[in-house]
């Protein structure tokens, strides 16, 4: 199980994005999801997987870039990555993996 200041980091940057998808702040909102999957990443201490997501980030930014910018999507990742908070703050590794799973 994380850590309690480790689990209050997540829950900060998630009521940031619902702060910046209330705003309609698509950079900011940007920002936080970066600075969320970083969060998620050292918490899985899993670093082979963690190096082959940031190759693929890398590769895939600009795209990441247009997908962010479209109507709606900011809220419908933050619904997505709210569950998978969720799952990670209550100790459930199956749940967080179903729902980072299940992420578009």
């Amino acid at each position: 199980m994380p850590q309690p200041t480790t689990i209050a980091g997540l829950t900060v940057t998630i009521e940031e994005m619902h702060r910046a998808v209330a705003e309609e702040d698509t950079a900011g909102y940007s920002d936080l999801n970066r600075s969320l999957h970083l969060r998620l990443q050292r918490i899985s201490r899993h670093e082979t997987a963690a190096d082959l997501v940031r190759q693929l980030r890398n590769r895939a930014v600009h795209h990441q870039y247009r997908l962010s910018m479209m109507p709606g999507r900011s809220a419908e990742s933050l619904a997505q990555h709210a569950a998978i908070v969720d799952a990670v703050v209550a100790g459930d590794e199956a749940a967080a993996a179903m729902e980072a799973t299940s992420t578009r």
